[in-house]
């Protein structure tokens, strides 16, 4: 078990941030967007830095206060989530 969490949480943190691209893109061309309860239950399940540096790199829902609000706490609850799993 190498590496392989470490593995999927950037796998899944490059998902997210590309869910940040893909809604940013949606959101220019007036398309189906993906909501934002979604994008933060990604978030809850580890994908906090995904969805946070999408989150400035497209300067996607950077005024929304439960992105404000939840994702430095959601990306602390995945440090303290990764810590506590892999060091059980």
């Amino acid at each position: 078990m190498n590496g392989e969490v470490e593995l999927l949480l950037i796998l899944w943190n490059t998902v997210t941030y590309g869910l940040m691209r893909y809604d940013k893109n949606q959101a220019r061309k007036q398309g189906q967007r993906i909501s934002e309860r979604t994008l933060l239950l990604c978030a809850f399940w580890g994908g906090a830095g995904g969805i946070w540096c999408g989150m400035y790199s497209f300067r996607h829902k950077t005024k929304h206060k439960a992105f404000l609000i939840w994702l430095p706490v959601l990306f602390l609850m995945n440090l303290f989530g990764y810590y506590y799993f892999r060091w059980l």
